[in-house]
């Protein structure tokens, strides 16, 4: 994927597939008959569902954070005049709120797939030939980058403005 193609969410959706091109190859010419056939193609379909999963949460998530920024900042604009008069001026002050926090909401989530596409370096695809472990490492490694793009930009949006929620992360005073 060249320059600045990675975070289109249709070249991010393509990428899950290519991922799984060979799995899908693999189930594919797999005969349930053979030895060993239907615990390949569980293994294949497993592993395909869970990689497949993940890149269609991570795509639908920039996506539906794509659309969130667009229409804040296109309601900026439009509020701008609001921003002037005194009285009115909390429609625009809540709105550029809501735009830095979109912000670094998507700021956060392509600093991860750029992370994350950086560390994987030459595991592009998940080949037929692995063993079932290495198949499921590397499907729930793809699961783990979809659920990290779901939590930490809403972490981050929400620490940015001012109003930090680390329930997820942090132990709670009543469970000690």
């Amino acid at each position: 994927i060249s320059s600045g193609d990675w975070i289109a969410p249709s070249k991010l959706l393509q990428q899950g597939f290519d991922v799984v091109g060979e799995l899908l190859k693999g189930f594919q010419e797999t005969s349930i008959m053979s030895g060993g056939g239907l615990g390949k193609c569980f293994m294949y379909l497993l592993s395909t569902v869970i990689t497949l999963a993940a890149f269609f949460f991570l795509t639908l998530q920039i996506l539906l954070t794509k659309i969130e920024f667009n229409v804040f900042a296109s309601v900026g604009i439009i509020l701008l005049p609001f921003g002037a008069i005194r009285f009115t001026s909390f429609l625009f002050q809540r709105t550029v709120s809501a735009v830095f926090s979109f912000g670094v909401k998507l700021m956060v989530m392509y600093f991860l797939i750029a992370l994350f596409n950086s560390l994987a370096g030459d595991v592009k695809a998940i080949p037929a030939s692995a063993s079932f472990a290495e198949m499921l490492r590397l499907s729930l490694s793809y699961a783990a980058m979809a659920f990290l793009a779901w939590q930490l930009p809403n972490k981050a949006s929400s620490l940015m403005s001012g109003m930090p929620s680390m329930d997820f992360f942090s132990v709670r005073s009543s469970e000690r």
